[in-house]
């Protein structure tokens, strides 16, 4: 599967310093890499939105936030739970 990256959570990546939590980030990123579909991929969740193409995987109290665009998922979004359903979808 085709994966991007959006400006928002590239901000947001950056700001984490816990390395434990960013191999996790990294191992998820390259499962989903692997995955010929959406659904392939174990532990992901639909998201109620109007558009019906949102995502989330939860990572220990962090969310990340996948958006389907034709057949690329787009990482749009990663923050803390408290935070994730303010902000996504």
């Amino acid at each position: 599967m085709q994966i991007s990256f959006s400006t928002r959570f590239r901000r947001n990546i950056r700001r984490i310093q816990d390395p434990d939590l960013r191999r996790r980030i990294e191992r998820a990123i390259t499962t989903l890499q692997a995955a010929q579909t959406i659904t392939d991929f174990t532990g992901i969740r639909k998201v109620r939105s109007a558009s019906g193409r949102c995502y989330r995987i939860r990572i220990g109290e962090y969310r990340l936030g996948i958006t389907m665009q034709d057949n690329v998922a787009v990482l749009d979004h990663f923050a803390h739970r408290s935070i994730f359903y303010r902000h996504f979808p």
